[in-house]
């Protein structure tokens, strides 16, 4: 293991080895913890300082220590922008490691007073922009005109007036119709766009230009929807779009500003109509597994590409990039495993992925965004090829993973005996997506694990008489018994609910979540409890979830105790604001990280 220590001698979560490839992936994953960049992060190993580029393949102990920026001088402010004016992404890494502000404005006179992240953002120079947000570069900052020249003398004076003025990085990518920026300015933080004064001047400014695929994925992933529920806040960005002859996209707004009325009144029939799987989402995953399969089996002809899907992912969600709902698995031959990894099984699994990611990455036009190496199943996430006008999908790309293929079958099977179950397990995995609490890679439960929290619920948490499904020992077997007879008359929406209060009062360690048994469990010798500590807090108790596959794995094993903290944490606000009868919309409002103090 890699444990971490804070100069105030605070010790971050440990690590496994295997986990992570390099000093670099590590200063990244630990911006959760310290809440600062990889540039302002130095790690130390016996007193001497680590290159980012140092491989981690042993267990070791590290000292973290955080970096204030330095106090740049005129010349290193001109350095930054000039570098960022050439697009020399290797200059730039190497300046903010100094680490220097990446907001400062250049101080020459041809240096104008955008910010680094808005010269970027109207040139379209993705990999430099995405450095600048990495090192925490501010999307609101000010600096420039405020809108492309065009822009600003062509719009009335009401419009103008209308907008909020500051410049921010959205609004310029939007303005100069660079989709692949505006991609990772909503990737970064999408909460924060959704609610930035600035995300109604990004949809106004791209509708004047008539830039489509911008405005479209602006709508895809909610910016503004707060405020196109505002007849006049509407009427600006069609007014914007009709006065260029721009007709497609007033149609886009207007769809736009209907469905996020609707979204407002918190109807739970509503949000299952548009998080469901249709024909066309269907087609769609189907189409991005076809191009996966014909760009790898050229040079891996044995292998087998799957694609899986729950719910729809065409509509765009907080942390949409973080936690896909598309699966692509690549099996590969057992055999070839077997002869080419038979002690390195691991490795060479990792191996195969970044082999399959580069071909994607190089052949496909598909786009790299992470990769999440720990646990038992490492993974990429990769975005999908635009296609006839729809906005790139983002997907998890595996290798011989067996947890999609598992997710999918149990949902399949809840669904056939009981139409609320499939309901209650999309409307619980976009809860817990929202709220921040399903991104595995970063210790909490993953999407197939809140899968059988609601399976669990469903079997267990009921009166007897209201049972809704059997116990799940027929997955192994595959023979599926009939449906159960129940008095349960209970809506979605109150099961909904129901599972809030239930979880908010659960024993996570006195209890073994099994939906194989359907049947409340104490621990086990193959299932413990386990007591997760931080100093200074008091102990949690990890969960205990059997996988009905494996039954002697806990899928809650990974959990470490700030994670535990915001289990806890989000069923107490769920319980809290469906006992005074919030609307859905506020219970599913993305979560936002809290401020970091060093």
């Amino acid at each position: 293991m890699l444990r971490v220590w804070r100069a105030s001698g605070h010790e971050l979560p440990p690590y496994a080895v295997d986990g992570l490839c390099d000093v670099k992936a590590l200063k990244q994953d630990l911006q959760l913890h310290c809440g600062q960049p990889r540039f302002r992060q130095r790690l130390l190993h016996a007193g001497a300082v680590l290159d980012d580029g140092t491989s981690l393949d042993a267990p070791m102990h590290l000292q973290m220590v955080l970096l204030p920026l330095i106090s740049a001088s005129d010349d290193q402010r001109n350095e930054l922008i000039d570098a960022v004016h050439a697009d020399l992404p290797s200059r730039v890494e190497e300046i903010l490691q100094r680490p220097q502000d990446p907001d400062l404005t250049g101080t020459s006179e041809h240096s104008g007073s955008q910010v680094p992240l808005c010269i970027a953002a109207s040139q379209g120079f993705v990999e430099t922009a995405r450095l600048l947000l990495e090192a925490g570069a501010n999307k609101d900052q000010e600096g420039g005109h405020g809108h492309p020249d065009q822009f600003q003398e062509y719009s009335t004076p009401l419009i103008l007036a209308s907008l909020d003025s500051s410049v921010a990085a959205l609004v310029v990518a939007s303005g100069h119709g660079h989709v692949e920026v505006v991609e990772r300015l909503l990737e970064t933080r999408v909460d924060e766009a959704l609610a930035s004064p600035a995300a109604l001047e990004a949809i106004a400014c791209a509708s004047h230009y008539g830039f489509g695929d911008v405005v479209h994925r602006l709508l895809e992933a909610g910016v503004g929807q707060s405020m196109l529920g505002s007849t006049g806040a509407a009427a600006i960005a069609c007014i914007c779009a009709a006065t260029q002859g721009k007709i497609a996209i007033v149609k886009w707004l207007v769809v736009s500003c209907h469905s996020t009325t609707l979204q407002l009144v918190g109807n739970v029939g509503e949000l299952i109509e548009q998080i469901a799987l249709t024909d066309v989402s269907r087609a769609h995953v189907e189409s991005i597994t076809e191009a996966v399969r014909a760009t790898l089996l050229p040079v891996l002809p044995t292998a087998r590409v799957d694609g899986y899907v729950t719910a729809n992912p065409m509509g765009g969600t907080a942390f949409g990039v973080a936690v896909p709902d598309v699966e692509i698995v690549v099996l590969s031959n057992p055999k070839v495993l077997s002869e080419r990894a038979t002690k390195d099984a691991g490795k060479f699994q990792k191996a195969l992925i970044r082999t399959c990611t580069d071909r994607l990455v190089s052949h496909g036009s598909f786009k790299f965004r992470r990769s999440a190496f720990r646990g038992a199943e490492p993974k990429v996430t990769l975005i999908s090829p635009t296609v006839g006008g729809q906005a790139g999908i983002p997907f998890n790309l595996a290798v011989n993973a067996a947890t999609p293929a598992r997710s999918s079958a149990v949902f399949e099977a809840c669904s056939q005996l009981e139409t609320r179950a499939g309901e209650l397990i999309l409307l619980v995995r976009r809860w817990a997506k929202d709220r921040g609490i399903s991104h595995a890679a970063k210790g909490h439960l993953s999407p197939y694990s809140w899968m059988l929290l609601a399976v669990y619920y469903l079997q267990v948490g009921l009166d007897e008489q209201e049972q809704l499904l059997p116990d799940m020992g027929f997955l192994s077997s595959g023979k599926r018994p009939a449906k159960p007879a129940t008095n349960c008359t209970l809506s979605t929406g109150e099961l909904l609910k129901g599972f809030m209060r239930f979880y908010a009062k659960f024993g996570w360690g006195s209890e073994i979540v099994s939906v194989r048994r359907g049947m409340r469990l104490p621990p086990n010798d193959s299932l413990p409890r386990r007591q997760l500590d931080k100093a200074g807090n008091p102990s949690l108790e990890a969960p205990i979830i059997e996988d009905p596959f494996e039954a002697d794995v806990n899928l809650g094993a990974s959990m470490h105790w700030l994670s535990a903290h915001r289990l806890v944490e989000e069923f107490a606000r769920s319980t809290e604001l469906c006992s005074r009868g919030a609307s859905l919309a506020e219970l599913l409002e993305p979560w936002t990280p809290p401020e970091q103090e060093e």
